[in-house]
């Protein structure tokens, strides 16, 4: 858990962030696969659905276009 914000939990041996917020959950790593293989085993004790990830997260649109962010 990061010690500026309980909402986010960071694994440093995965290099992986996650954000979570009630049902609204962000992972971020270096590559797709942590991502992945991380979500794999999080399905075996949740159900999980996924979005676009340019879907609404904490009711605001994120575009990732470029290299770029965009949040309306």
């Amino acid at each position: 858990m990061s010690l500026f914000n309980p909402c986010i939990y960071i694994y440093t041996t995965k290099a992986l962030i996650i954000s979570v917020h009630v049902d609204n959950i962000r992972m971020y790593a270096a590559s797709h696969t942590l991502i992945y293989d991380f979500r794999k085993e999080l399905s075996k004790l949740f159900t999980i659905i996924s979005e676009d990830p340019d879907a609404l997260y904490l009711s605001m649109h994120i575009e990732h276009a470029q290299g770029t962010i965009k949040i309306y």
